[in-house]
């Protein structure tokens, strides 16, 4: 007959796990700290603004003349118009919602063609060194060298003011920042004893890339994402206040802002409430962005 410890170390004894009570399963879930919930909230409302906005908002170009420059509803006003109207007679609340897709549009496209170019270009630089990451040093100075506003001034003169264009003018500025931190954190990274040891057994660098550097890299990238979209409907804003870019009859946040100057001693609200939400959209963002870079550098989690 076997001992029993013998026995014991042959057969281990295995028990059930202990059923967890509802509040210790709440626990396992992450916790978002208050800012992060403002944050997700306000990006959550815009994209349904965005989305289903129109269908309830109605027509942002209808005009009636008589009911020019009412008031918002708390104000004096009615729920008819919730934020009031323009000048033309136009209900602000449909021209917000309008608004409000143009921008995110932007700032999607602007920031998600940014991270592609930027970190393909600071991976490149950072595991390419010599001529390769010489070249691209080079291009990164020269679009540090060339301020947005004048990108977009010699651009609007040249050009005809569309979608298309902003949308260059930001992208032509925005990888750069992406292009800066990766190359830096791909070359430390690069030097990291687990990307050694992964060398020495045989590993090709697309795997190093997509295994090592590309997840030890999306936390500092979704900081740098969430910012940039922040930054995209600031400068939107004021390339559309200025008048550049856009064409006259698109409905932005900026331009909004930009027609009400005449009116803004007795109807205020025709350029605080597009201005409120270019506040919020860049609150939220911001927020996000926060949070994001509290997360351990190795991920999101």
């Amino acid at each position: 007959m076997m001992p029993a410890n013998v026995l014991r170390a042959i057969f281990p004894r295995t028990e059930a796990p202990p059923v967890q009570s509802g509040q210790a399963r709440l626990r396992r879930w992450p916790r978002f700290p208050a800012a992060a919930w403002i944050g997700f909230s306000i990006v959550l409302l815009l994209a349904i603004m965005a989305s289903l906005g129109p269908l309830v908002a109605g027509d942002p170009d209808k005009q009636v003349l008589r009911d020019r420059l009412l008031p918002p509803v708390f104000f004096g006003g009615s729920w008819e118009h919730p934020l009031g109207t323009d000048q033309l007679g136009r209900d602000q609340l449909a021209r917000v919602v309008a608004g409000c897709r143009v921008t995110l549009m932007l700032s999607l496209a602007v920031t998600l063609a940014s991270l592609a170019i930027g970190t393909g270009l600071g991976l490149l630089g950072g595991l390419v060194p010599g001529r390769v990451d010489r070249a691209i040093g080079f291009l990164v100075d020269v679009q540090i060298a060339l301020p947005v506003v004048v990108v977009a001034i010699a651009a609007s003169a040249l050009f005809t003011p569309g979608f298309l264009l902003v949308f260059l003018v930001l992208l032509s500025t925005g990888w750069v920042a992406y292009q800066r931190v990766v190359r830096m954190q791909t070359r430390s990274l690069n030097r990291a004893q687990f990307v050694e040891a992964s060398r020495s057994i045989g590993a090709d660098e697309r795997w190093i890339v997509r295994r090592h550097l590309l997840p030890n890299l999306s936390g500092t990238v979704a900081v740098l994402a969430t910012q940039q979209m922040a930054e995209v409907i600031l400068f939107e804003a004021a390339l559309s206040y200025l008048g550049l870019g856009m064409p006259a009859d698109a409905i932005t946040w900026g331009r909004m802002v930009s027609d009400g100057r005449e009116t803004m001693l007795n109807a205020w609200w025709v350029s605080v409430a597009p201005g409120a939400f270019i506040v919020l959209a860049v609150l939220g963002f911001n927020l996000i962005g926060e949070w994001f870079g509290t997360r351990r550098p190795g991920g999101l989690s």
